[in-house]
C-alpha cells in the first residue's frame, strides 16, 4: 500500500467514525506525522512495507479490516 492510498483510507475511516485526522510535516525529510483522534504515527513517502503498515495501524489503534 502506498502512503497516498493509506491517507485516503484513513480520511474515509475518520469521516465515518467522527474522528479528527490531521497530517503534518515534521520539517525536513520525507516523513509526515499523522494524528487520528488522540493517537499519532509517522508516515514516509512511497510504498509502505506490510510489517510497517501493521505497526502504523497498531499505533493508530486500527486493524487492516477497519480500512476496507
Amino acid at each position: 500500500m502506498t502512503r497516498n492510498e493509506l491517507l485516503k483510507r484513513l480520511k474515509r475511516y475518520a469521516r465515518r467514525n467522527g474522528l479528527r485526522l490531521e497530517v503534518t510535516n515534521d520539517g525536513k525529510g520525507s516523513h509526515q506525522r499523522v494524528h487520528l483522534g488522540n493517537r499519532t504515527s509517522h508516515l514516509q513517502y512511497g510504498e509502505i512495507p506490510p510489517r510497517t503498515l501493521h505497526d502504523i495501524l497498531r499505533q493508530l489503534g486500527l486493524r487492516r479490516k477497519d480500512l476496507n
